[in-house]
């Protein structure tokens, strides 16, 4: 199965990305791109979360299960419904924000498998990637040293 990795560095902390991850408040792929969608609670283990897509007169859902989460810290997710995947995104403490890694091994289902090349994945996943940077950077950070004011 293709394996991709990828890693970026977010100005926050761990838990405001790991929101983000588990439910992002936007799109995390450009318009026409694939659309995720979450029919689940977000962010608890066995939650669905499915991307549908369409493009060149083709359409498609593909959807995967969270399997294991551990807030702050991990989100692992499998392929179901016709596909196969693994992904663990694993956050890291780094110089007072968030590094992100993500690890995916894939294969497509025959006809998604001729027409997907490796390169859109990878286009995708950075696009996503940088999404979640974006919006989770938009929202204020919490400060619990913060004085309390009333």
């Amino acid at each position: 199965m293709p394996r991709l990795n990828a890693s970026l560095w977010i100005d926050a902390a761990p838990d405001q990305v790991y929101k983000t991850c588990q439910a992002p408040p936007a799109p995390l792929l450009p318009s026409g791109g694939p659309r995720l969608v979450i029919p689940d609670p977000p962010g608890l283990p066995g939650s669905r979360y499915l991307w549908e897509f369409r493009r060149l007169g083709l359409s498609g859902r593909l959807e995967c299960i969270l399997t294991d989460a551990e807030p702050g810290r991990l989100l692992r997710f499998r392929g179901h419904d016709g596909w196969h995947m693994e992904a663990d995104l694993t956050l890291q403490p780094e110089k007072g924000g968030t590094r992100l890694h993500f690890c995916m091994q894939y294969r497509f289902p025959v006809p998604l498998r001729w027409v997907v090349p490796g390169g859109l994945i990878r286009l995708g996943v950075w696009h996503g990637l940088h999404q979640v940077k974006v919006l989770t950077e938009q929202t204020p950070r919490v400060h619990t040293t913060d004085p309390i004011v009333m």
